[in-house]
C-alpha cells in the first residue's frame, strides 16, 4: 500500500488512532514517528498561547496602575511584573526546550521523553502559577493587615489568603492536568500500538 494511501486512511479515523490495516512495519513506525513529532509541535504551539495570555494580562492591568502614579503604585506594579516575568519566562524556556527537543534513540524511546518532558513541564508550570499567586496574595494580605494594625479582622484577612492560596494550587493541578492531559494520552495511546506490534 502507497504512503499517500496509507495516510488518507489514517486521516479518516480520530487524531489519535493509527488505523488498524494491514501495514507494514515501517510504514506504521514512520506515521507514529509522524504524529509523535506534531504532539511536540503543538505542546510547545500550547506553551506559546498561554504566554500570550500573560502579556494580555499585563497590557489590561497596565492602564490602572498608571491611572494613579505614586512610589506605592510603581512599587507594586514592578512586583506585580517580576512575577509575571518568571512565570513567562518559565513558560518560554519550556516551549524552546520543547521545540528543539530531538529523537536521541528509538519512537519508543522518543514517545517515553515527550511523556517525561509534558510531566516536567507541568511541574514547572504549576508551581511557577502558585508562587505567582502565593507571593501576590501573600503581599496584598500583609498590606491589608498592617492597616488594620494587627486587629482581629488582620487575621481573618491572613486566613483568607492562606485559603485563597490552597485553592489557587487545586485548582491549577486541575488546569495544567486538563491542559496535557490530551497530548499525554495520545503519545500513550501511540506507546501501546507500538507495544501491540
Amino acid at each position: 500500500m502507497k504512503r499517500d494511501a496509507l495516510t488518507d486512511l489514517w486521516k479518516q479515523w480520530c487524531d489519535t488512532r493509527i488505523p488498524d490495516a494491514e501495514v507494514p512495519q515501517g510504514e506504521l513506525m514512520s506515521l507514529i514517528q509522524s504524529r509523535t513529532n506534531d504532539v511536540q509541535r503543538r505542546v510547545s504551539k500550547r506553551l506559546r498561547r498561554e504566554i500570550s495570555y500573560y502579556f494580555i494580562c499585563i497590557g489590561v492591568t497596565l492602564p490602572q496602575f498608571l491611572y494613579k502614579p505614586g512610589a506605592k503604585t510603581l512599587f507594586f506594579f514592578g512586583v506585580f511584573l517580576a512575577l509575571q516575568g518568571i512565570l513567562i519566562f518559565i513558560l518560554h524556556r519550556k516551549a524552546r526546550e520543547m521545540a528543539l527537543a530531538q529523537p536521541t534513540g528509538s519512537t519508543l524511546q522518543w514517545i517515553d521523553e515527550l511523556c517525561a518532558r509534558l510531566a516536567q513541564t507541568s511541574r514547572s508550570y504549576l508551581w511557577a502559577y502558585v508562587f505567582f499567586v502565593g507571593v501576590s496574595v501573600t503581599l496584598i494580605a500583609v498590606v491589608l493587615a498592617v492597616k488594620m494594625s494587627w486587629s482581629v479582622w488582620a487575621y481573618v484577612v491572613i486566613a483568607a489568603a492562606v485559603g485563597a492560596i490552597v485553592l489557587t494550587y487545586w485548582s491549577g493541578v486541575r488546569y495544567v492536568e486538563c491542559m496535557f492531559r490530551r497530548y499525554r494520552d495520545e503519545l500513550l495511546g501511540y506507546r501501546r500500538q507500538l507495544l501491540e506490534q
